[in-house]
């Protein structure tokens, strides 16, 4: 199953859904999911949903543009902003990419789908808004449900790469056995065949057991015929060879 289907579409139809349903649910203008990459110390919007249609979100940013979406991530606790105006928690400066987009209350919130992946899911309303506790446990279902899918997805993800990982080492097994079994016929071709011992020795017995499919040693046979003996001999006449006999047929 790749991961690009079921478990990761529930996770960004999740991802989706929450931004919506927190929006509605809270009466806020805005609402973002930010995604935190640990290795760069960014954050990334990985989704967003805006009461006016119009109005986009940022894609990233770091602990220097927006430190809020970093002191809830690295705090693990919310921080809710009832009227941006009176906040002392923020300097000046770092309030204005609020203030551009008329934002006046603000809510992050914590998301930490597992011991590395953490994110912070933010509401924006133009207005001021007094957040009550009931704002929080909705915003603590909307965690646990994040947490919940992100973590199937993260199983799935997993389970996929040791499949592919399986499928490899098995590609691997069968190359390697196809190669042995081919150098196991080579190997037998060269080896005398069963008649051809008999032929030469009638009573015989070979102990032949490889370790694995193929051997390191080999096993041969020769049939040596006979061959006439000479003698040398001397006479006035000078050197000559006298056939004495011949060798007896041997077998090896």
């Amino acid at each position: 199953m790749s991961s690009e289907g079921p478990y990761k579409n529930t996770f960004l139809y999740t991802v989706n859904h929450t931004d919506k349903a927190s929006v509605e649910a809270l009466s806020v203008d805005t609402c973002e999911l930010w995604y935190h990459n640990f290795k760069e110390n960014k954050m990334y919007c990985i989704g967003n949903y805006h009461r006016d249609a119009e109005e986009k979100s940022i894609s990233q940013t770091d602990k220097k543009q927006n430190p809020l979406l970093f002191e809830a991530l690295e705090n693990k606790k919310s921080i809710l902003i009832e009227n941006l105006q009176e906040y002392r928690g923020l300097k000046e400066d770092k309030k204005q990419i609020f203030v551009e987009k008329n934002y006046l209350s603000l809510a992050f919130y914590p998301i930490l789908m597992s011991e590395k992946q953490r994110g912070v899911l933010v509401s924006y309303h133009k207005k001021k808004y007094r957040w009550e506790n009931e704002d929080i446990i909705f915003l603590r279902s909307i965690h646990d449900e994040l947490a919940l899918t992100y973590q199937a997805y993260r199983r799935e993800q997993a389970k996929e790469k040791i499949e592919k990982q399986s499928i490899k080492i098995k590609g691997i097994y069968d190359d390697l056995h196809a190669s042995i079994n081919y150098a196991q016929k080579i190997q037998q071709a060269m080896l005398p065949s069963a008649n051809e011992v008999k032929s030469y020795l009638p009573e015989h017995f070979i102990f032949y057991k490889p370790r694995d499919i193929v051997s390191g040693d080999f096993y041969w046979t020769f049939k040596a015929e006979a061959k006439p003996i000479y003698e040398e001999t001397k006479t006035s006449e000078g050197k000559h060879k006298v056939l004495k006999g011949f060798s007896s047929e041997k077998s090896f």
